[in-house]
């Protein structure tokens, strides 16, 4: 059975996102009940900050599974089989998929970070496995592709 691969943004920058939407709304939550019905329009933005952060950071990822590929990104949710997958290019702003009919669809996670020239990234990889697995899907020889992500980082 082949496993499914999620990529989203990292653990720390969710973590942090998380914290802070917890304690925006905390402190929303203090203010309209202190101020009541006066604190409305600043809890309003206070809640439009948290949505944006949850829909630009928290929700956007790029699933790769035993039916192909699923990219939720912006209002879009993109299902893409394995089949019409043809390339695959990392960059700055996400992982660009290329399909058959030309259509380009990009993932904002996993997104292409500076790293020594002989040390491939997360990206790298992922833009690696995508193409290879999509190949694959076309002309099987042999087992199917794993993806290998990179080697855990030491803390500091």
């Amino acid at each position: 059975m082949e496993s499914v691969t999620v990529w989203r943004a990292e653990r720390r920058l969710r973590w942090a996102a998380g914290v802070v939407c917890v304690v925006l709304l905390l402190l929303s939550l203090r203010v309209l009940l202190a101020y009541g019905v006066i604190a409305l329009l600043g809890v309003g933005l206070v809640l439009a900050a948290v949505f944006q952060t949850y829909w630009m950071l928290l929700r956007p990822r790029l699933t790769a599974g035993p039916d192909g590929v699923v990219v939720v990104a912006g209002r879009d949710v993109v299902r893409l089989p394995w089949r019409d997958i043809r390339r695959c290019e990392p960059g700055a702003d996400g992982l660009t998929i290329i399909c058959a009919d030309g259509r380009r669809v990009v993932s904002r996670f996993p997104q292409q970070r500076q790293a020594a020239a002989s040390t491939p990234t997360e990206a790298d990889r992922a833009a690696a496995y995508l193409a290879q697995r999509a190949a694959w899907e076309r002309k099987p020889k042999g087992p199917a592709p794993r993806y290998e992500p990179p080697a855990p980082t030491a803390r500091r």
